[in-house]
């Protein structure tokens, strides 16, 4: 590793600390006269506004470095000398020009003013391949320009990023020439020199006869050639779905084998000839121990299983699109999330697979920054509850009360269920005691997917009229990213993947009988418009309404509790089921993938692809450890336990040993007879 540290001097000439592997290999100039020895004036440059990388100084005067200092004080426009050499040389008095714009052949020249401009062109040629007769398509760059007249002869040449590019200049055409494209910069002019995303443009000097010289350059704009990126910067909410546009502002070259018929040449135009971009989010931005509220901190997620883009031969002029969302945290936090996209070929995943392409290999473009909003702020005070005996508040903060009244009875009951994700929270109220309407809290479960989470305290009445209590807790975890439940003595949390809580406790009286004094379910912004249950709509606002099942309209909180009883037609919505039978589900919900490049040494790796989600965001294990909770196996979807409530861990090793730890499960029923006395 090469360094090149220039100090300023005497405050008058900044350059800055510069290192690459190998500076002779730079494509950033300063193309600037007034670093010559003949420029005396007092008129000091300064570097400090230079960006730290290597440079090359040119000018039209000379680009030699002198090995004598100069005699003048303000020579090369700086008191401490960094100077070209050639330094006789200057530029031509106003009115007059020369070859190079300087002395000495300054004279008259053509006046007539030009406005180039460059466009793209795809340009068919015969060749040779692998010995094999090709047909090479290749991008051309060709400078135009509309104002050219007749009687005069132009000469054009091209530059990338200042560098003239030599073997591309054009002499003495005409004007049809140069609207026909003759003036034209070549793909083997600058393939070995250069990768695209870089910026070009072109010159047209006037020549004509009975002038003795030509007229200065006259320089088109500068062209972007590459891959473009209108906006480096975003601003999104959390769970807000953003397109990034990106664009090609160049062909893309190809080549087939010349005795390919049409349909060949179609399928390598569609499949060969593509540019796939990645996209990623850097693995310096995360760390993957960090796990807070049992969501994992992936900053983007994006809505595409390829993670990423393709142009096509064909369609390289068609705006492509990166669908990303802002990952909800689940958590109400103060500061913005600011996260950065990367959009990259990977050559070892998508090396482009035609020579012609390979100017394109291992690109990268710009980091794109993306600000990601936190919206769980507003899920503040809107928490909906079961307290004993059980008053109810809805997420609108509407209270009502649910008691063996007015046809109300005991039994389970929908509090939480989400319209688009499989995510369900019922709880089981049974009468408090048989001298009471009053209900109370006795059992509480927990579905995402197909795992399940079940609390059962309650009293229940077999078929031969005998009372049992049931009394375990006990958990079917199919994946467990599905539901992360954290257990702090008898107090309980459950983080299901939206990023909603679900917290309870129970106690115990000295006759061993367990209760649960307040079930609370908070949400999550991913809730927003898309919940129904005791709890009501979560609209993000006060709300009264009471909205019962199957319904669009507000009603009195009887109807609505009732409409909510599992019973009937939703009896199949039970999370009771002493065999642990769910329903199941068809959710049609957008997936999300997780696109993570492994290292920041781009553009050399690959991302890894995670597209499993069904929301904007990623649950992560929880490491903290059960002690009460029975573990059950997923084999068909049917209970079957590790242990018993307050005896030791249990490894399960067989199925005879699964069978012989499974606790005691009554059937759950809902008569109003039944009591807790």
């Amino acid at each position: 590793m090469m360094e090149l540290i220039i100090p300023c001097m005497i405050g008058l000439l900044c350059v800055l600390v510069a290192r690459t592997t190998d500076p002779c290999d730079t494509t950033k100039f300063i193309n600037d006269w007034r670093r010559s020895v003949a420029v005396t004036n007092d008129h000091q440059l300064c570097d400090n506004i230079l960006k730290e990388d290597w440079y090359r100084v040119l000018s039209g005067s000379g680009t030699k470095m002198p090995t004598v200092c100069p005699v003048s004080f303000f020579a090369c426009g700086t008191t401490g000398h960094i100077w070209l050499s050639n330094g006789d040389q200057i530029p031509c008095p106003d009115g007059e020009s020369s070859e190079t714009g300087f002395t000495p052949g300054c004279g008259p020249y053509p006046e007539l003013e030009v406005s180039p401009y460059i466009t793209t062109q795809l340009e068919e040629t015969q060749g040779s391949l692998y010995g094999k007769k090709s047909t090479f398509s290749r991008v051309t760059f060709q400078c135009h320009a509309d104002d050219l007249s007749d009687g005069y002869v132009y000469e054009i040449r091209w530059y990338i990023s200042e560098f003239e590019i030599v073997a591309a200049k054009s002499n003495n055409l005409s004007k049809g020439e140069v609207e026909n494209g003759y003036g034209k910069m070549l793909e083997e002019h600058w393939q070995l020199l250069f990768s695209p995303n870089f910026l070009v443009k072109c010159s047209i000097k006037v020549r004509g006869s009975g002038f003795k010289a030509p007229g200065p350059e006259q320089y088109s704009e500068p062209f972007f050639a590459g891959i473009k990126i209108d906006q480096t910067e975003y601003i999104i909410n959390e769970n807000e779905e953003l397109s990034i546009p990106v664009k090609l502002t160049m062909p893309l070259s190809c080549s087939w084998p010349s005795t390919s018929d049409q349909s060949e040449i179609d399928y390598i135009k569609d499949n060969i000839c593509i540019l796939n971009l990645l996209n990623a989010v850097p693995t310096y931005q995360t760390d993957g121990s960090y796990c807070k509220n049992g969501i994992s901190a992936e900053g983007l997620v994006f809505r595409s299983e390829q993670c990423g883009i393709v142009f096509t031969f064909k369609n390289w002029t068609a705006t492509q699109y990166v669908h990303v969302t802002g990952a909800s945290d689940g958590q109400i936090t103060i500061d913005d999330n600011i996260i950065f996209l990367r959009l990259f070929n990977d050559p070892t995943r998508t090396r482009p697979l035609k020579d012609s392409l390979k100017v394109w290999t291992g690109i990268h473009l710009i980091d794109i920054k993306v600000v990601i909003h936190d919206t769980d702020e507003t899920t503040l005070g809107k928490e909906c509850y079961a307290l004993n005996d059980p008053h109810m508040r809805t997420f609108g903060q509407r209270k009502y009360e649910l008691q063996n009244l007015d046809g109300l009875t005991a039994g389970e009951y929908i509090m939480y269920k989400h319209a688009r994700l499989p995510l369900q929270v019922n709880a089981f109220f049974k009468r408090c005691n048989s001298r009471s309407n009053a209900l109370c809290n006795c059992g509480v479960a927990v579905r995402s997917g197909d795992s399940l989470f079940v609390t059962n305290f309650c009293e229940t009445e077999l078929t031969n009229g005998e009372r049992r209590t049931n009394n375990y807790i006990i958990q079917r975890l199919c994946d467990d990213q599905n539901l992360i439940i954290e257990e702090t003595g008898d107090r309980f949390k459950i983080i299901l993947p939206s990023g909603t809580n679900i917290l309870f406790s129970h106690t115990t009286s000295n006759a061993g009988k367990h209760t649960i004094q307040q079930i609370s379910i908070f949400p999550s912004s991913l809730d927003l418009e898309m919940t129904s249950g005791l709890c009501g709509v979560y609209t993000g606002k006060k709300d009264d309404s009471l909205i019962p099942r199957d319904s669009f309209s507000p009603t009195d909180a009887v109807t609505f509790a009732k409409s909510w009883m599992v019973e009937n037609e939703i009896q199949d919505l039970t999370l009771f089921d002493p065999e642990g039978k769910l329903k199941q589900t068809e959710y049609s919900v957008p997936e999300y993938c997780t696109c993570k490049l492994l290292d920041d040494q781009y553009p050399h790796t690959s991302p890894e692809f995670s597209c499993t989600l069904s929301a904007a965001m990623k649950t992560c294990r929880s490491l903290k450890t059960t002690t009460s909770v029975y573990k059950a196996s997923c084999k068909n979807k049917v209970f079957v336990s590790e242990k018993l409530v307050g005896r030791a861990i249990k490894e399960i090793t067989n199925e005879e040993e699964e069978d012989d730890d499974k606790p005691t499960i009554y059937p759950m029923t809902s008569d109003s007879s039944v009591d807790s006395s």
